[in-house]
């Protein structure tokens, strides 16, 4: 069962922000930390059971790994400065479902952003994708690639897909708590990731409140 955390136990997690070799990290800063579960859920204040939502309020899962197959997916990139998160959603994915309507290729999950380099002190390289059974025949900005099997540190966060640095963090600090390495090189133009996604698994035609909107996270891992 997916456990969340609710917004009133964010001020339990300290996010913290700083910069090394020019490049931008966040995490998770506790005291004292375990990787036995209980004693980080207690660290960082999540709650050990589910809490009733209260309207309004945002949720976050608790972290987990997992593990995800081999995936085939059609895409557009994007180079796109950080007040510009939203350009690859809106020309990228009614884009991509135009194109693969016309080769009568049906998706067969939600579209996500795939960020393969981050420089947050300049430009973010971000796919937006659609995963597909098979790929069909590329364009000149719409291609078909494959997303990599393996181990992906993973959470669920209900609200408004700006709302996610928090969730972000807990991740990413929850990871390098766990003692765990992200399959990613660091450059000098920024961090490259072989795969880390934000997986946008509500429909707004069935939502429309942006509240309410479930983003999975999922971050793979080194082998």
């Amino acid at each position: 069962m997916v456990q969340f955390a609710t917004s009133r136990h964010f001020p339990y997690v300290n996010s913290i922000m700083h910069f090394a070799h020019g490049r931008f990290y966040q995490g998770i800063e506790v005291a004292e930390f375990s990787s036995d579960h209980d004693t980080l859920v207690s660290a960082v204040g999540l709650p050990n059971r589910p809490k009733k939502k209260s309207k309004g309020e945002n949720m976050l899962s608790l972290p987990e790994v997992s593990k995800r197959v081999e995936q085939s997916y059609a895409y557009m990139s994007f180079t796109v400065r950080m007040d510009e998160m939203q350009k690859p959603a809106v020309e990228g994915f009614p884009a991509i479902y135009a194109f693969l309507a016309e080769q009568d290729i049906s998706p067969t999950g939600a579209p996500f952003y795939n960020y393969r380099q981050i420089d947050m002190s300049t430009t973010l390289d971000v796919e937006a994708g659609i995963p597909v059974a098979d790929p069909g025949k590329a364009s000149n900005n719409i291609h078909f690639g494959t997303l990599p099997a393996g181990r992906f540190a993973g959470l669920d966060w209900i609200g408004h897909p700006d709302k996610l640095e928090p969730a972000t963090a807990v991740l990413i600090g929850w990871t390098r708590l766990m003692q765990m390495e992200f399959d990613m090189d660091e450059r000098f133009d920024g961090d490259h990731f072989a795969c880390r996604l934000e997986i946008y698994e509500t429909d707004p035609e069935d939502e429309p409140n942006m509240e309410k909107w479930l983003t999975r996270l999922a971050f793979k891992l080194q082998d």
